[in-house]
């Protein structure tokens, strides 16, 4: 369903840069912590994996017309990274 004008726009805006900021903060110091597990050879690799991997899926969801669920499907995988990125253990 279209939105054609009123304050509907802004709502989604606000809750979008919201959620971009948030995810920013959850993000990157997973990525951080999933990287330092790994030998100091292998960050460049990995970092290259993570960056291709977010770039398809987003392409595949929006591509999909998957556009409606992607906050609820976001959401739910920012918190089972944090889990599972919680649960690797040190192999430094």
């Amino acid at each position: 369903m279209p939105i054609v004008g009123g304050s509907h726009e802004w709502t989604i805006a606000v809750a979008y840069a919201l959620f971009m900021a948030a995810s920013g903060f959850v993000l990157v110091p997973d990525q951080t912590h999933a990287l330092n597990q790994l030998p100091s050879s292998m960050n460049a690799d990995c970092s290259a994996v993570m960056n291709a991997i977010q770039q398809l899926a987003g392409t595949i969801v929006l591509a999909t017309g998957g556009y409606t669920a992607l906050f609820p499907i976001a959401v739910v995988a920012v918190l089972l990274g944090t889990v599972f990125i919680m649960l690797i253990r040190k192999v430094k």
